[in-house]
């Protein structure tokens, strides 16, 4: 595997999508930081004009459905699937007018907002769930779920009498 600087050919910036045509084909990352970093040398650098499409907007297109296939139906390769340049550079993307683009790109981030913000909930629920079933599986162990009736016999006796019966073969175990 190669890895691949910043070279003069291959330089990126803030804004730049980072878009992947090789293996896990059509994966877009929007650059985000002036810390240089490296990356695999099957990454295509995508610079938006941003006089006609901003980088946020093109982010979120090429994560699309409507990408995801046309990447599929231009890629090569059968153990390894490849995006050519070409066939990159032939995407078609609706390209609506900048303002809304930024409509587009405000309705899409606070959508991400609001799914950030159930994930954060769920995850408080799941941590919920699981220490409610554990009091609960406690209360069921103790015989605190349902009245108990006070002629019942203790858990421990019902053992005794199962380990009895084991010992004198009149129930058998799995094996």
């Amino acid at each position: 595997m190669s890895i691949s600087q910043q070279t003069r050919n291959r330089r990126y910036e803030i804004g730049d999508i980072l878009f992947t045509v090789t293996g896990s084909i059509g994966i877009p990352v929007i650059v985000d930081t002036d810390e240089p970093f490296v990356f695999q040398r099957h990454i295509a650098i995508l610079k938006a004009n941003e006089s006609l499409i901003l980088s946020k907007y093109l982010l979120y297109t090429l994560g699309s459905e409507q990408i995801q296939k046309q990447a599929l139906n231009v890629a090569t390769g059968t153990a390894q699937l490849t995006i050519p340049l070409g066939g990159l550079r032939n995407f078609q993307i609706q390209l609506p007018s900048l303002e809304e683009q930024k409509e587009i790109v405000r309705r899409a981030e606070k959508m991400f907002e609001k799914i950030d913000m159930m994930e954060q909930e769920y995850q408080k629920a799941a941590k919920l769930c699981d220490r409610l079933e554990q009091a609960t599986l406690a209360k069921a162990f103790r015989g605190d779920l349902v009245p108990q009736d006070p002629d019942d016999e203790p858990a421990s006796v019902l053992l005794e009498q199962v380990k009895s019966q084991r010992s004198k073969g009149k129930i058998k175990t799995k094996k």
